[in-house]
């Protein structure tokens, strides 16, 4: 009965010996596919980073930003830190045409950031010869005031407000009560200016008198 007992424990014995043989060789196995299998991974699936993360270069960047003009980043910085350094998207940019996570290095040296709707050229004041004379102040526009001799686009801009907060102008003399137009400016204009109907001036000069 005892020699049974241990002939039996001797088979268990084996038996586990043969599993644990078995399992080891599968192991190994499966160890040597996962290998051959990551080698024969094509190297663009898992591509190194190309660029060193402290390289530095230097990228143009125009059209519609606020500051166009040279900056040096680092090549793995993004199109969104060039355009924040640069002073922000300009009105109108076509931001849906960039893509800002780009990193600079995958850009050429000249980015242009194009506009959505191009925008027109800055219109030039008239020649006085194009501008009929007595102006009227109370509808000329701001850049036919800029005709006007002493009256850049600062001082026109101010006349068409001052107008649009005041009302008309009821005589050429109130053009004194703008900011920063005196007796010196308004010397220079009279007889080149009216409020509408009547004489083209209202109020001479005191010099004149």
């Amino acid at each position: 009965m005892a020699e049974n007992n241990e002939k039996r424990q001797e088979d268990i014995k084996r038996r586990f010996a043969r599993i644990n043989i078995a399992l080891a060789v599968l192991i190994i196995i499966a160890t040597g596919l996962g290998v051959v299998k990551w080698l024969a991974v094509p190297s663009g699936e898992n591509p190194p980073k190309s660029s060193v993360p402290w390289k530095t270069i230097t990228v143009n960047i125009s059209g519609a930003v606020k500051n166009p003009g040279s900056y040096k980043l680092f090549a793995a910085d993004t199109l969104r830190e060039l355009v924040m350094i640069a002073g922000g998207f300009d009105e109108g940019a076509d931001t849906e045409s960039v893509n800002l996570s780009t990193p600079l290095e995958g850009y050429p040296g000249n980015i242009i950031i194009p506009y959505a709707i191009k925008p027109e050229p800055p219109q030039k004041p008239p020649a006085p010869g194009e501008v009929k004379f007595p102006l009227n102040i109370n509808e000329a526009t701001v850049l036919e005031l800029q005709a006007l001799p002493g009256i850049g686009p600062v001082f026109a801009k101010r006349i068409v407000e001052y107008r649009e907060k005041h009302g008309p102008f009821q005589k050429t003399s109130e053009l004194m009560n703008v900011e920063g137009i005196g007796e010196k400016i308004y010397e220079d204009l009279f007889g080149l200016i009216t409020v509408g109907g009547g004489l083209p001036w209202e109020q001479e000069p005191e010099k004149r008198r």
